[in-house]
């Protein structure tokens, strides 16, 4: 537990100014190839954008099971042997439009960013994370696997 506490002396200084919201988002398709449940999470990243994709791009593999979820909106529906079944999807669907999927998702994650304060002459500013458009995001499928098993469905990302 000590190598956790270690203090290290920082050698640079990186203002909140320079952060930017990034978010990872997951859809997880089942075997029927429907979609049902839906995933974000913010971070404040800086550096490149090349950088902050490659960083959100590692992350996506099991980030997902630290983050928000959802369901698919309930407008939303599909029909399985002659059923409707609301708040799921076609895979095809969500592929097709993947950002209109996840509107509702990003809301809540914008509203559930945490107000921050800082100090400028002695007196306490109150600031709000936003998300910023264009948004800078990685989306990522998770299959689930009739076995129980959670895959996420990794593009081979060049880094470099």
């Amino acid at each position: 537990m000590d190598a956790y506490l270690k203090h290290r002396t920082a050698v640079e200084g990186i203002s909140h100014f320079d952060a930017e919201i990034c978010v990872n988002a997951w859809y997880f398709v089942d075997a029927t190839n429907v979609v049902a449940r839906l995933a974000v999470k913010a971070y404040a990243l800086t550096g490149s954008d090349e950088e902050k994709l490659t960083l959100l791009h590692r992350l996506s593999a099991t980030d997902h099971l630290t983050a928000i979820h959802g369901r698919v909106s309930k407008k939303c529906a599909v029909v399985i042997d002659g059923a409707e079944h609301h708040g799921a999807a076609p895979l095809e669907a969500v592929q097709a439009n993947t950002a209109g999927y996840f509107d509702e998702m990003l809301s809540t994650l914008e509203e559930q960013l945490p107000e921050q304060f800082h100090d400028v002459g002695g007196q306490y500013f109150r600031f709000k994370p936003e998300l910023n458009e264009p948004l800078l995001w990685v989306v990522t499928c998770v299959y689930e696997n009739p076995d129980g098993r959670l895959l996420s469905m990794l593009s081979n990302r060049s880094t470099g």
